[in-house]
Order: structure tokens, then sequence, then C-alpha cells
């Protein structure tokens, strides 16, 4: 009697393939469909068509998951699912119908439906919006899952274009009004910076960003001129503030130029801050200066020049090229080092 073969692993007798069909049948009971890794009956099904790629159980078995998914998303789809929760939408339901079975036309039109309705949710909101109150966010979030889906949807494209255009001239209406950086939710920077979310290189969002900073300028000047000293320093430090904002694509020339004037004039405002004590301050130092040359007692005579350099130090900060304080400093550090020879600390 010839040898008989030994038995193919594959075959029903193999009790690896017994547990996995009864595995994947009490998953499917439980709706375990293709989630959570490592417990459903999809994953099941795909290993016991690994031992054996003709397992008709398992075959039917992915059959019934296809069913069921399609169940499920048209479940999904009239609770208003559409692409949200993630693990939990119709669109996820479909793209799994067609990983299983690719070209599964209910599957496909079920798609197509997800994107005609999210289309019209990005229109709807945009109907409701109003210049005062755009809705643009969720109606920009309905046109990307849709550009996300189909990136060559004309009518997702025209959605965006047209939230940009609107978003455009509401920054426009905003830089009239003086709304820079405020009010939260309705200001020129938050608007252009919207834009540039959506278009990095959009030529007219960074325009607009470089004239708030340009507004601010102007304002702190102005402020500067009428003696208004805080006033300017806050509208510098907004205004500074922006240029630190900039985008990576933004041409970083018109900032950095703005950036520097706005520095160069807190420098000039804090000096004129300060310039209104600098004359007693002076008056001071030069007095405790002339007392230290004329007091006999070393120690004494330190004490004096410390305070005096002291004074000195102070008025330097309002005018640092200051000649007079430039000399009386180089007589103060004379001065002070010939009385530490003569009573150190």
């Amino acid at each position: 009697e010839p040898d008989q073969p030994p038995p193919d692993a594959s075959t029903p007798q193999d009790p690896e393939i017994g547990r996995l069909l009864e595995q994947a049948a009490r998953q499917l009971e439980a709706s375990r469909l293709t989630a959570p890794t490592g417990d459903n009956a999809y994953e099941s099904y795909q290993q016991v068509l690994e031992r054996d790629p003709a397992n008709v159980a398992a075959q039917e078995g992915l059959e019934r998951i296809v069913t069921s998914l399609l169940e499920q998303a048209e479940r999904q789809f009239q609770d208003g699912k559409l692409t949200m929760p993630m693990g939990n939408n119709a669109y996820e339901s479909f793209i799994w119908v067609l990983e299983l079975a690719p070209g599964n036309a209910q599957a496909q039109s079920g798609i197509d439906r997800i994107k005609a309705q999210l289309l019209a949710q990005g229109e709807q909101e945009m109907e409701q919006g109003s210049p005062a109150e755009p809705h643009h966010e969720t109606a920009l979030e309905a046109f990307n899952w849709v550009l996300g889906i189909d990136p060559e949807n004309p009518g997702a494209q025209a959605g965006v274009e047209q939230i940009k255009d609107q978003l455009l001239q509401r920054g426009k209406e905003q830089l009239r009004a003086s709304r820079l950086t405020t009010p939260t939710g309705d200001n020129a920077f938050e608007t252009y910076q919207a834009v540039l979310d959506m278009d990095p290189d959009n030529a007219e969002a960074q325009e607009g960003l470089v004239e708030i900073v340009n507004k601010y300028l102007r304002l702190a000047e102005n402020r500067t001129e009428d003696g208004k000293y805080q006033a300017s320093l806050n509208l510098i430090g907004r205004g500074l503030w922006v240029t630190r904002q900039r985008r990576s694509s933004q041409d970083p020339a018109p900032l950095n130029d703005l950036r520097g004037r706005l520095e160069a004039l807190r420098q000039q405002v804090v000096v004129m801050m300060r310039e209104p004590e600098l004359p007693p301050l002076v008056t001071q130092a030069k007095q405790l200066l002339d007392s230290a040359r004329a007091d006999s007692n070393w120690c004494s005579r330190r004490k004096k020049v410390e305070d005096a350099l002291y004074m000195i130090a102070q008025a330097a900060q309002a005018d640092p090229s200051n000649s007079e304080l430039l000399a009386m400093r180089h007589q103060g550090w004379s001065m002070h080092s010939e009385a530490l020879r003569a009573c150190p600390p």
C-alpha cells in the first residue's frame, strides 16, 4: 500500500482553523467587524485564509462583513455621522467595504453621497454667515473633507476660494476700522492668519499683515509726538508681536524693516521718557563729585564718589552718548580709584 501524504495543515481538521472560525463568528455576532485591533472578525478570517486561501467559510464570512459594513454605513449616514467621530462614521465604513470588495458600487455610491452632503453643508454654512459673523471655519472643514476624498472636486475648490475672498474682504474692513489685533474674533490679524492657514503664499494676506504693523508704527509715532509715551510703547509692543508671527513662506524683508523701525522708535521713546530725570541727576552727581574733592576724609570721599557714579549711570541710561556724562564718569572712576587705595572696603 503506497504511503499516504501527511494531513494538510489547512484542512478542516486543523484545529487552529476551527478555533479561528468560531472566534470570527462570535466577533461578527458582537459587531466587532474591523475593530478593535486584535479582536475583530476581519482579522480572524484573514488568519484563516493565510492557512487555507480557499477556505469557503472564511470567504463567506468576509462577504457577511461587507454586508454588515454597508448596513452600518447607511445607519451612520442617516445619523449624520459622515466623517466623524473617528472610528464610527459612514466614510470609514465605506472605505472598509472598498478594501474588502474593491469596486463595490454601493460603497462608491455612498462616498459620492457623503461628498454631496458635505458640499451642501459647506454651502449652507456660507449662506448663513455674514461679514460680521462668518461661518467660514465650519464651511472650510466640510470643503476640506471633500477635497481629501476628491482633490479635484470643483465644488469644494470653488467653496474654498469663496471663503478666501470673503476673509480678505473682511480683513480690509477690519483694517479700515483699525481693528488690528483686537477684539478677539473680529480683527484683521486673525482674519489674515486664517487666509494664510488656507493659502500660505497668499500675497494679499501677507500684505495685510505688513499694513497692520505699518498702522501700529504710524499710531505709535503720533502718540510719541503728542507726548503720550506709554501709549506709544504699548502700540510698539503690539506691532513687534505681529512681526514675530510671520509664516515661513512669507517674504521676511518688509516685516524685518518694520521691526527695525519699531525697535528704533521704542529706544527713542524710552530716552524721551527719562529725559525729565536727566538734569536733576546730573546736577546732583556734579555736586557730589565737587564735595568729594573737598573732603579730606578718604572713606567719606569714596562714598560720595560711589553715589555720584550711581547717578551718572542712571542718567546715562536715558542718554548713553551724552559727552558731559561720559566726562563725569571718567573723572568719577579716577577719583574712586584714588579713594579706594586710601580707604579700601
